[in-house]
């Protein structure tokens, strides 16, 4: 049986373009909508990332008024940290001296007292000013002290007469033999300038101020205030070298 088709072309045309205006309708909505789904996602992420932001500056806030209030306790503590450091220096210093003392005494001839020992700028010296009954019991002093190589490394001795100056020459006079001899026994008063081996360097105070007496900071009295190691009641008796 022949079926002949009377519908014009036009027709499916149409019907075909009426779908395709459907699809793409549908196909924009579901564009659209995954586009809206999206920008509120985004959205809702942008408003939690701005609360957490929110709350970090609140906590950096905090973190920066913590930061000056521990800078402020440092600064504070600062100077009792360097007053501490300092009488620990102080301390350490005058161990350090009363070994140099003891060391000291050990060589120092029983008959010579001391008016003072000080350490010379730098810490590098120690100057020794005493007091001796004779000329023969400072060079008994000056004998121990070169004996002193554990301590010192160079030594200066002055105000012993005729010490290094020529005494004895040829051309002395008879006559002065007996002035000499009277001089020997007189009271000599010298000062000694010794080199030590190890320096001691006095601590300097807070603040880069001229350093103290170092003895008197620590509560330890000073060195030139101590009894002088020559005589009984710092050493004791102490043999005469040579004997």
């Amino acid at each position: 049986m022949l079926s002949i088709n009377l519908i014009p072309r036009s027709y499916f045309e149409a019907q075909f373009v009426r779908r395709l205006m459907v699809f793409f309708g549908v196909l924009l909505g579901l564009v659209l909508l995954a586009m809206l789904a999206l920008t509120m996602m985004y959205e809702q992420k942008i408003a939690r990332t701005n609360e957490q932001l929110q709350q970090v500056e609140v906590r950096a806030q905090q973190v920066e008024a913590l930061e000056k209030q521990a800078a402020d306790l440092r600064a504070e503590v600062k100077p009792i940290q360097d007053k501490i450091k300092y009488i620990r220096d102080v301390m350490t210093y005058n161990r350090k001296m009363v070994g140099v003392l003891q060391e000291l005494a050990r060589y120092t001839y029983r008959k010579v007292s001391y008016e003072s020992v000080t350490p010379g700028e730098g810490g590098s010296t120690l100057t020794i000013v005493g007091v001796a009954p004779s000329i023969m019991d400072s060079g008994r002093y000056l004998l121990g002290l070169y004996r002193a190589t554990n301590l010192f490394s160079g030594l200066t001795f002055s105000g012993v007469p005729g010490y290094r100056s020529g005494a004895g020459d040829s051309g002395q006079q008879a006559g002065g033999g007996l002035a000499a001899l009277q001089g020997a026994l007189s009271p000599v008063r010298f000062t000694a300038v010794c080199t030590l081996r190890e320096p001691l360097v006095a601590p300097t105070p807070p603040g880069g101020a001229a350093p103290a007496d170092a003895g008197a900071a620590a509560g330890v009295p000073s060195t030139s205030g101590m009894p002088p190691p020559g005589t009984p009641a710092a050493l004791g008796a102490v043999p005469e070298p040579g004997q």
